[in-house]
């Protein structure tokens, strides 16, 4: 029944808070949207979470969407934002040394151009975090339910 539905007539249900519309959205996109994000991360790990992200933020913000013939386009473009901040983010943690197996001494991640202080505080949480048991993130993450057992 909801194949013959456009995308405009799901997304008005689905902004009546219709669940059967959101669903239909959901079946209608979820591959295209799992390719999109497949390209744009590289696979991994990550993909499955930014089509999750990408269908919370879409179908909770319908009411943003002036066009509703314009749901496609609009849920690509929110996955391919959510995509570059998850990539931005990757830079970030491995600019860091978070994430990196291999031991990053805390010289090479401290500017050379930090002032004194900022360069101890610095190397003091570095200290700290290699300090802490091997391990120790992927638990904490797990403890708060961020990755399945």
């Amino acid at each position: 029944m909801t194949e013959s539905l456009s995308d405009a007539q799901l997304v008005v249900a689905a902004r009546e808070g219709q669940p059967w519309a959101q669903r239909a959205l959901f079946d209608r996109y979820s591959r295209r949207v799992t390719g999109l994000a497949h390209r744009l991360l590289g696979g991994g790990p990550d993909v499955d979470d930014l089509v999750q992200d990408a269908f919370v933020a879409a179908l909770t913000g319908l009411e943003n969407l002036r066009d509703p013939d314009a749901f496609r386009s609009w849920l690509f473009g929110i996955t391919a934002r959510l995509a570059s901040k998850r990539i931005r983010r990757r830079k970030l943690r491995r600019r860091f040394g978070f994430g990196s197996t291999e031991n990053v001494p805390a010289e090479a991640m401290v500017s050379k151009e930090a002032p004194a202080d900022v360069a101890a505080e610095l190397k003091e949480v570095y200290r700290i975090l290699d300090s802490l048991p091997a391990g120790y993130f992927d638990y904490r993450r797990r403890e708060r339910g961020a990755l399945k057992t």
